[in-house]
């Protein structure tokens, strides 16, 4: 397609300004970078150090599943 001047766009992407994060039960969440600093999130990255181990290659995985991202979501 790029011989013809189309662009082609990923379904995988992102909106600018969110990171993606999944939970343990692989659920897929794309969350606003200010949430970065929220001291809740701060708390779920740390023990997802412990649980998991810095990712290397793969995403990021918090160590709750999806009912509690999602609660935790809204209330931020």
């Amino acid at each position: 397609m790029a011989g013809f001047g189309r662009r082609t766009i990923s379904i995988n992407r992102k909106p600018a300004g969110h990171f993606v994060v999944y939970s343990s039960d692989k659920r897929r969440f794309v969350v606003p970078l200010a949430y970065l600093r929220t001291k809740v999130f701060q708390e779920l990255f740390r023990l997802s150090e412990e649980e998991f181990g810095m990712p290397k290659d793969g995403p990021i995985t918090l160590p709750c599943d999806a009912a509690v991202l999602e609660y935790v979501l809204s209330l931020l």
